[in-house]
């Protein structure tokens, strides 16, 4: 607002007209009539009021009237009030321990998965070294310089890479020949539990050892084995503090690792702690000694977490504050590789924003308190008060609201005149803004790289993919066509056989023969299915709107079974996009398994479909036998068959191809029998819409060849 507004106001405000004249003319019972003409003075305005309240009544009686009204309604307001309040406070209470608990949960996990993916990362190290002929030789030879020359660079990189701390080589007995940390100490047994368990058995063996520091490090334990006869052991060790490091940055927690006295011994954790530079602090509390933490130096004094006092329970919530800050926790148990619960991490998590929030509310809760109360006050004292005190209340507002505007008016003159400062802090602020805005751009462009370089990594993943999968096809492609030669030459040797000895041959020796020849055939269809379901598996066919109609009718018309058995379409089938020759595989196995299976030379196979929201149900069931509940399952696992393969002739494949197909085309399949009544398969295919299948040229016809 500038100067020239600022003096139109003053000027409109001396020409208004008397407030009081204004209110006094406007109430119809005259009392402008006894001001006379308008001219009001403040002494006969006293006046007149004191006159007024003679004729209605005191001050004190009105007080009188006003109090017991409102008492009770302002008490019960506050009660209510109050209990609104304690509820509030106590829901965020609640909220607050939920999240601190899952805080506490999620970082338990991340421990567990961190410490098993690099367990799985020391495995991976170690079985390179293992094969290392080089090695092999200068352990063989006892030569422990050569071991420690190539194997020194190894840990260092490891060390910056990684954080492996420790590398050891133990021979057959468990007795440590070197230690590729700490050359200088060897020659003494090792009886850890890890090495323990890798002796034991066959395989390498991991997990969690308390060191004599108070410490705790990851190790894996690998079993050297040369031609079959074990030579020693590989052992590597991975301190947890990098693992704690990365869960307070990933979950911004605080962690507090908490070793249990029973078991250490004092002048050996002592003389640990000050090797790595930490103060010893051992009777800080009763049952554990703090070992490490992620506050730094900013914790000011020893850290001192109730819970760790007197061994509460795991998901006991505890508070703390340190350095200024309010912590709320929980701790979690650390268990060895022996079960042995040697210590506990206390994860604090920092509430000081929330109770700060919660403060604020409580705050806010409070003056909402006073403003109803002080309205209800208002409001009831209002409906209780006579014309002469609204008369008094009016003149005072008015004399209020002229000193108001007056205060008004003089505080936007201050305004106008700090206007110029606030202008240069704005554009202060706005310079700020810019440059954050330009370091977010900057930030979004390194992501933009970043995730083009990791879409060009992908690609290149999903080529070699894909040179894979052509070079699997090509070999399964020759591994047939090497198996289908030697079979055809061994049914070829069987028929010379037959016919060369169809003389001299007894009635047994024939049936041998057949018996080979038929094991022959079996094994060639099953070559064949093994092809046919890679292809499936492989191949990546186009889908084009298919007639599914057509698709049974073809189905059918190649079908070679018994005149008694009936094939019945219960309903029209729709037309979707898939593919032809894999839709004529499915319905094929399908019907052709229920007519093989009937086991009588009449009965009865329907086919029909049903349309279930945004997929299409196909069903395919016959009267036959029945399938029992526990090979549901195994019936579609490849090379299963439920009858044996002399009684019913069946590779055991067709219901994986099946299974293959619908799961290629985006559905499911599944079966539903009771013994003796039949059995039904069901397959779901996800439904088009109706334009886009009606639109196309080639719906309902075959593929041409």
């Amino acid at each position: 607002m500038d100067r020239r507004t600022l003096d139109d106001t003053a000027a409109f405000s001396q020409k208004r007209e008397p407030p009081l004249r204004r209110y006094v003319t406007g109430f119809p019972f005259g009392v402008g009539d006894v001001f006379g003409r308008g001219e009001v003075a403040d002494g006969d305005t006293r006046m007149m009021m004191l006159r007024g309240r003679q004729g209605v009544g005191s001050r004190a009686d009105f007080e009188e009237v006003r109090l017991p009204v409102l008492r009770p309604i302002i008490l019960v307001v506050l009660v209510l009030l109050g209990v609104f309040t304690g509820c509030i406070y106590w829901l965020q209470q609640r909220r607050l321990d939920a999240q601190v608990r899952e805080r506490v949960g999620r970082v338990k996990f991340l421990l567990r998965e961190n410490l098993a993916q690099d367990a799985r990362l020391l495995r991976g190290l170690s079985e390179p070294l293992l094969r290392d002929r080089a090695l092999q030789q200068d352990w063989r030879a006892g030569d422990r310089a050569a071991l420690l020359q190539r194997t020194q660079p190894v840990l260092e990189e490891w060390r910056a890479r990684y954080d492996i701390t420790h590398l050891y080589f133990h021979d057959a007995e468990r007795v440590c020949v070197l230690r590729v940390h700490d050359p200088h100490s060897h020659g003494d047994r090792i009886t850890r539990a890890t090495l323990d368990r890798a002796a034991a058995g066959d395989g390498p063996a991991w997990g969690l050892e308390l060191e004599p520091t108070g410490t705790f490090t990851l190790r894996l334990v690998q079993p050297w084995c040369v031609d079959g006869r074990r030579i020693g052991y590989l052992e590597l060790g991975q301190e947890l503090g990098g693992v704690v490091a990365t869960l307070k940055h990933v979950l911004d927690v605080e962690l507090v690792m908490a070793v249990d006295k029973s078991f250490l011994d004092r002048p050996s954790w002592e003389q640990g702690m000050r090797m790595l530079g930490r103060t010893t602090q051992w009777d800080l509390l009763p049952y554990f000694v703090i070992g490490d933490h992620t506050l730094g130096a900013a914790a000011g004094r020893p850290v001192r977490c109730p819970v760790l006092c007197a061994r509460g329970r795991e998901d006991q919530l505890f508070n703390e504050t340190i350095a200024g800050r309010h912590y709320r926790g929980g701790t979690i148990v650390v268990s060895d590789v022996a079960d042995r619960p040697v210590g506990r991490i206390a994860v604090l998590c920092d509430v000081g924003p929330e109770r700060a929030a919660l403060r604020l509310l409580l705050v806010m809760l409070l003056d909402l308190s006073v403003v109803v109360v002080a309205s209800l006050g208002v409001l009831f004292g209002r409906f209780i008060r006579d014309i002469e005190r609204r008369l008094t209340a009016v003149y005072t507002d008015l004399k209020a609201e002229i000193r108001k505007r007056r205060a008004v008016e003089e505080e936007l003159r201050e305004h106008q005149d700090n206007l110029e400062a606030l202008v240069r802090r704005r554009t202060v602020e706005l310079e700020t803004t810019n440059r954050h805005l330009s370091q977010e751009i900057a930030d979004r462009l390194a992501a933009e790289k970043a995730l083009s370089e990791l879409n060009q990594e992908l690609e290149h993943t999903i080529s070699q993919l894909n040179v894979a999968n052509r070079d699997l096809k090509d070999l399964l492609r020759v591994a047939a066509h090497d198996l289908k030669a030697p079979i055809r030459a061994v049914g070829t040797l069987v028929d010379w056989i037959d016919d060369d000895c169809k003389d001299v041959t007894d009635a047994s020796s024939r049936a041998h023969l057949n018996l080979l020849r038929n094991r022959i055939q079996r094994l060639n269809r099953h070559v064949d299915r093994i092809l046919e379901y890679s292809e499936v598996s492989s191949v990546v066919r186009p889908a084009r709107p298919t007639d599914l109609n057509a698709v049974v009718r073809e189905v059918i018309k190649g079908m070679t079974s018994s005149p008694g058995i009936r094939i019945v379409v219960e309903n029209e089938l729709p037309v979707l996009a898939t593919d032809w020759g894999r839709m004529v595989q499915v319905f094929e196995n399908l019907v052709g398994n229920a007519v093989k299976y009937l086991g009588r030379p009449q009965g009865v196979v329907r086919i029909g479909c049903i349309r279930q929201g945004y997929h299409w149900t196909f069903h395919v069931s016959d009267d036959g036998p029945g399938i029992e509940e526990r090979f549901f399952t195994k019936i579609f696992e490849m090379f299963q068959t439920l009858s044996p393969r002399d009684e019913v002739e069946a590779t055991g494949i067709g219901l994986s191809i099946v299974k293959r197909i619908v799961e290629l085309h985006g559905g499911t399949i599944w079966v539903e029998s009771t013994v003796g009544q039949g059995s039904t398969f069901f397959f779901t295919l996800p439904a088009q819409p109706a334009e886009a299948v009606a639109t196309a040229p080639e719906a309902g016809t075959a593929p041409q060849s």
